[in-house]
């Protein structure tokens, strides 16, 4: 894990419009703009990570990126709460047909909506998320 990365300093503010670039790939990029910058742990399950505290940031894209972005495990914003995703089924043209959230307490997933997930989790260490000017 690339704490550097993690805590890098920024001037990225809620409602800025911004690209997020891949690290690996710097030439993919995606447009959108902060939904929220949260303060957590950098772990809430690993006891050694629960005391160093990391900014989150949770970026809206239009909804057609979300077809190349959410995968499972990944964790969004659904109804205005912190949720992490399940099953994303694709159809043959790489389209989300349904999502899942998943539970740390059961291993059951439920069906949500695409159209109410408000924003998705981009790491830092990951990705790179600057000001669209």
């Amino acid at each position: 894990m690339n704490l550097k990365l993690l805590q890098e300093e920024h001037d990225l503010h809620r409602g800025d419009e911004v690209l997020v670039y891949e690290r690996k790939h710097p030439g993919i990029y995606y447009a959108g703009q902060i939904y929220d910058i949260v303060s957590l742990p950098l772990s809430e399950d690993i006891p050694q990570y629960k005391n160093i505290i990391v900014q989150r940031f949770y970026v809206t894209f239009a909804k057609p990126i979300y077809n190349i972005f959410l995968k499972r495990g990944f964790e969004v914003i659904y109804k205005g709460k912190r949720a992490i995703l399940g099953d994303v089924i694709l159809d043959k043209n790489c389209q989300i047909v349904k999502i899942f959230q998943q539970y740390r307490s059961s291993n059951s997933e439920d069906e949500i909506n695409l159209h109410d997930i408000n924003a998705i989790l981009v790491w830092r260490e990951a990705y790179d998320i600057v000001k669209n000017l």
